[in-house]
């Protein structure tokens, strides 16, 4: 009887060594899509960040030009008693 015990003890622990291979196959591929959906994320990440260094420049190139506009309209004044005339 105890070659039989020794048998089942054996495929116990081979069914069980199973089940830890599977669940590790399991836990890597988890993680697997971890790293990728972190990866995806910091990409994400540097595009808005690229994008909101765009829009800095962009506002800074708007108000720029504000300056410059706002300048060239005070360079005109206008009276009341002489309306400008278009022709």
């Amino acid at each position: 009887m105890e070659a039989v015990e020794a048998v089942e003890a054996v495929e116990r622990v081979s069914d069980i060594m199973d089940e830890i291979a599977t669940a590790s196959e399991e836990q890597s591929h988890g993680i697997g899509q971890v790293n990728q959906a972190v990866t995806q994320m910091d990409q994400v990440v540097q595009q808005n960040a690229e994008l909101m260094q765009q829009a800095a420049l962009s506002a800074n190139e708007l108000e720029n030009e504000a300056a410059r506009l706002r300048d060239a309209v005070e360079r005109f004044t206008l009276q009341a008693e002489h309306p400008l005339k278009l022709t």
